[in-house]
């Protein structure tokens, strides 16, 4: 058995985790009882579909969001969640839903820019003038960026029992 420096690998006898590699190198298994697990110990990648969500505005926006994550312990993992793919389906349902929660409860403003510092342009004396109308967009309160932080809080609540370690959730730039 051979494994390498970003693997993690489980020995799995009958279907029961029994042993946990950390370290690469040559190891030994039992032929015919003992399977090989492997589980990648790299930042792995969360690509979440574009879902279409009301915003508190009652305008409807496509929210694409992503995340990294990694398995923190992975004998725990194994025996919670099995592989990878089961992750990315628990991290589906759950930021999924965290990112449709957020969007909902804040305005469409918020969500697309970035800070809450930046102000949007008037120009008073074309305002005065007649030659365009006054602007009417509303001063940003949170911003993309606390709403992400949100977003990563609540989530980081639901998943510690999946031995799933959350480093950053992000919202791609809505449409």
């Amino acid at each position: 058995l051979v494994f390498r420096s970003y693997e993690r690998v489980i020995i799995t006898r009958f279907g029961k985790a029994v042993q946990s590699e950390k370290t690469p190198g040559l190891k030994f298994k039992i032929p015919f009882f003992d399977q090989v697990e492997r589980l990648d110990n790299r930042i792995l990648a969360w690509d979440g579909p574009p879902t279409e969500c009301p915003t508190k505005d009652k305008l409807y926006i496509i929210v694409d969001s992503f995340a990294r994550w990694r398995i923190s312990d992975p004998l725990l993992f194994f025996n919670r969640l099995t592989d990878e793919r089961v992750a990315l389906s628990r991290l589906t349902d759950i930021l999924g839903s965290e990112t449709r929660t957020a969007v909902a409860t804040n305005d469409l403003v918020e969500i697309v820019r970035v800070t809450k510092v930046r102000k949007p342009l008037r120009d008073a004396e074309m305002e005065q003038s007649g030659t365009i109308l006054p602007s009417t967009i509303p001063d940003s309160e949170l911003g993309r960026l606390a709403i992400e932080h949100q977003i990563n809080d609540r989530a980081r609540q639901k998943i510690p029992d999946y031995e799933i370690k959350l480093l950053d959730p992000r919202l791609k730039h809505p449409k």
